[in-house]
């Protein structure tokens, strides 16, 4: 999977939770630069350790499929939600 589509991912993810990209980068200890210049894809590498600290605090794997999958649920529940 190319660096460009776990950005969308992330952001999705992210977004999901309700942090910004300021707390998202704190909690990963990354800079808000990396984490923007991700989610845009924009970014030439990032390198395991980093992508695994933050799919890590968004409570991510690096399964493609589980990641798909989680994102899809996430979906499902708040739709769900939204109907009660």
């Amino acid at each position: 999977m190319e660096l460009s589509a776990v950005g969308r991912m992330i952001k999705a993810r992210r977004n999901a939770i309700g942090l910004t990209q300021q707390h998202l980068a704190k909690l990963a200890k990354l800079s808000r630069q990396t984490v923007q210049t991700l989610e845009a894809g924009t970014i030439k590498d990032l390198g395991f350790e980093r992508l695994s600290r933050l799919l890590s605090v968004l409570g991510l794997g690096f399964d493609n499929l589980s990641l798909t999958a989680q994102l899809k649920k996430q979906d499902l529940w708040r739709v769900a939600k939204n109907c009660l």
